[in-house]
């Protein structure tokens, strides 16, 4: 639910963590798409993805 204007919203995996050795994500609410609501996000977020690691 959107914290604002209570109308439902996507659940989205932004973080993760490690557990026992497996990487697990961590579950937020996502953006809102109420017009209405002071929250409400324009444009779908693209979040990169970059690894850190060498290959």
């Amino acid at each position: 639910m959107c914290p604002v204007c209570k109308h439902p919203v996507d659940t989205v995996a932004k973080k993760r963590h490690k557990t026992f050795g497996i990487f697990v994500p961590v579950w937020d609410p996502g953006p809102c798409h109420n017009p209405d609501c002071s929250e409400y996000l324009k444009e779908p977020e693209h979040s990169e993805h970059t690894d850190s690691r060498k290959h």
